[in-house]
């Protein structure tokens, strides 16, 4: 994360950067049971900043007792993507960097190093390093692993928040996955 935060310090990038942590959170009580597992691995091997949120204590976290729980990651940041993804592709660019939009990578072979051949249907190219970029990874082709891990989300109320009621509620700051 310190080097995303770097890259978009260095190239000025506009995303809307905010550092809030995150809190993934425990529909069930068996949630919380595999959350715990989680916390023990993260503190040790990743994360000693980490806290494991009992039930009893969810509202203090995010002003609601609807949870069973929850894991608080206090280093997570949000970003806006698109915008990010732009400001990545414009310093990239700066830098002598190609871009090929609306191409589909159809295969990747490795040729040592850094090097691949990138094949799309546009043809193949040789290149010594290779960053793709996707708001949605493909059917086929080699980026099928992606596309199961790429989570969209809605979010619905039945009417705005009032800024008033959204710091009287003490709504939870962080980013939220349940």
């Amino acid at each position: 994360m310190e080097t995303v935060r770097s890259i978009i310090a260095e190239e000025g990038i506009d995303c809307n950067l905010r550092d809030s942590g995150k809190i993934k959170l425990a529909a069930k009580p068996q949630h919380f049971a595999a959350l715990a597992k989680s916390y023990e691995v993260i503190w040790r091997e990743v994360d000693p900043d980490v806290e494991l949120v009992p039930p009893e204590r969810i509202r203090d976290e995010i002003a609601s007792d609807g949870f069973f729980g929850g894991l608080v990651q206090r280093c997570g940041m949000q970003m806006h993507m698109g915008k990010f993804g732009v400001g990545l592709a414009e310093a990239a660019a700066r830098r002598g960097a190609q871009i090929f939009e609306d191409t589909a990578v159809t295969g990747l072979k490795p040729l040592g190093g850094n090097a691949f051949e990138v094949q799309s249907a546009r043809g193949a190219m040789r290149a010594d390093r290779v960053l793709i970029v996707a708001t949605g990874a493909s059917l086929t082709g080699p980026l099928q692993w992606f596309r199961r891990r790429i989570r969209r989300w809605a979010v619905s109320s039945s009417r705005p928040n009032r800024s008033a009621e959204r710091s009287s509620t003490n709504c939870c700051p962080r980013a939220v996955r349940m």
